[in-house]
């Protein structure tokens, strides 16, 4: 397989990962990396869709901060805190180190390397979304 350039995301660079399934990395204003199954032909996801979010990665990952703090004061105990704890983190910076992870539909997530929560340690925590719209938050502590 060979690098792409592409006119908005720039050099994509091709990886075999784990099984059936082809990594092309890149980076933008956040690194990002678009998943395959079974293929490792382009053409198949939408990158518009892809050139859209990379493109505007800070908008996304302020979504996604917006969303866990939101989510963390409903299910505090998901993230390993308590009730009390929560209102205190509602003020700090929650989550770090974002990157952005693409499948051939609009499901994708944004992965936070660093955070404030136990549940962060020692992977880090991901935020998924449907199109635009954060939908939910995923513990990788277990991973």
């Amino acid at each position: 397989m060979n690098s792409y350039i592409d006119e908005v995301l720039g050099l994509l660079s091709p990886t075999q990962g784990p099984g059936n399934i082809f990594l092309w990395k890149g980076s933008l204003n956040v690194s990002f990396n678009i998943m395959l199954e079974n293929t490792a032909d382009l053409h198949i996801v939408d990158i518009h869709f892809i050139r859209e979010a990379a493109g505007n990665a800070p908008s996304y990952v302020n979504k996604a901060v917006e969303f866990v703090r939101r989510d963390m004061l409903l299910r505090p105990e998901f993230y390993g805190i308590t009730a009390e704890q929560a209102a205190e983190y509602a003020e700090l910076d929650l989550l770090g180190a974002p990157e952005f992870n693409f499948y051939e539909d609009n499901e994708w997530y944004i992965k936070f390397a660093e955070g404030i929560f136990p549940i962060c340690n020692p992977y880090g925590l991901i935020v998924l979304f449907h199109g635009v719209a954060p939908v939910g938050v995923e513990d990788m502590s277990d991973n």
